[in-house]
């Protein structure tokens, strides 16, 4: 958790109690505020702003599968440490 405050830790320390559709919906969120911030700074484009809305109507409509993040990254080193075993051969 390189670079995060305290603050920061402690709330996805707490975050990560939560069921996953809690998180899906505090991501959502969260990713809503921060879009429209990005929004009023002219920080997004218009097609980032279509695509992030496309993702959400995908999550919402069951179409995309979650990933918890813990999962992701253990398996992204599990083949990480592979391909550098591979890559040694």
């Amino acid at each position: 958790m390189k670079g995060m405050t305290v603050d920061t830790q402690r709330v996805l320390a707490e975050a990560r109690k939560l069921s996953p559709a809690d998180r899906a919906e505090l991501f959502e969120r969260l990713g809503a505020e921060l879009e429209a911030e990005a929004a009023d700074d002219g920080l997004l484009s218009q097609a980032w702003r279509d695509e992030i809305h496309q993702r959400i109507a995908r999550i919402d409509a069951g179409e995309t599968q979650l990933i918890d993040a813990d999962e992701l990254e253990s398996a992204l080193w599990t083949e990480q440490v592979a391909d550098e075993k591979s890559a040694r051969r």
